[in-house]
């Protein structure tokens, strides 16, 4: 394994890297100075308990996909191939090359989920992939038939969720986003219907409820702005953590 390891200064010095605290901060260098030759990083808990850092400021870096945990003991980082290039002459293998064929690199140098179609290639033998590729096209025409089958229209705005979204939000969730406890629609705010369904299925996923008219107001009466003066829109879960914290004082 390469002994030196390199930070992107472009990722690193950005607006987005400088929302995490310090200290997670800290947590992400360290994680990439210990990662193998592919990214992957066995003793996290090891570190951070040499750190003496607390598990708090390791969530961030899980939820903000700056690494990929993929087991209790086993993290990858994300964005690996943006910081590091390692010679062919230098480059060890990972031990966990199992793992890493359920990930591909996407344009913007990230580790993805390897689409249906490379794990097919890689693990189907060859005299199966005619048969794979005809069952996988009318499977793909089956989901975008029953995608289309799912738009939910609420007063006259269109709302499009995904299977895992369909069995956490239903008609009434939508309804009763839209309108408060006066009947006066909300959907003439200044939000889009995406980022409005967005924020919906975060409170649904995290906190088990759609109470979120508080925290429109909340935002709203900031201007969208943060107290770090970064934009809500884009922060909306680190605000939703905030307002969820704050609601009952």
């Amino acid at each position: 394994m390469a002994k030196r390891r390199m930070l992107s200064i472009d990722f690193c010095e950005s607006d987005r890297f400088y929302m995490l605290s310090p200290v997670s901060r800290m947590l992400y260098v360290h994680f990439i100075l210990n990662a193998d030759d592919d990214g992957f990083v066995d003793k996290w808990r090891s570190i951070m308990r040499c750190a003496r850092i607390e598990k708090k400021f390791y969530l961030p870096l899980v939820e903000y996909e700056y690494v990929i945990e993929i087991n209790e003991g086993l993290i990858l980082i994300t964005h690996w191939h943006r910081h590091n290039t390692i010679r062919a002459d230098r480059y060890v293998p990972t031990a966990y090359a199992k793992v890493l064929r359920g990930f591909s690199v996407d344009e913007e140098k990230r580790y993805i989920k390897a689409s249906e179609d490379v794990l097919v290639t890689q693990c189907a033998p060859q005299s199966r992939l005619d048969k794979i590729s005809i069952d996988k096209s009318s499977i793909e025409e089956k989901r975008i038939e029953e995608e289309k089958n799912k738009r939910i229209t609420t007063n006259n705005h269109s709302y499009i969720h995904t299977q895992s979204a369909s069995q956490n939000i239903s008609n009434g969730i939508v309804d009763v986003y839209c309108t408060d406890k006066d009947n006066k629609s909300l959907c003439g705010s200044t939000l889009s219907a995406a980022l409005k369904t967005a924020i919906t299925l975060h409170f649904m996923k995290k906190y088990q409820t759609i109470d979120i008219l508080g925290f429109i107001e909340y935002c709203e009466s900031r201007n969208w702005i943060g107290d770090e003066g970064e934009s809500i829109k884009e922060n909306y879960k680190k605000y939703a953590d905030i307002y969820m914290e704050t609601a009952g004082k």
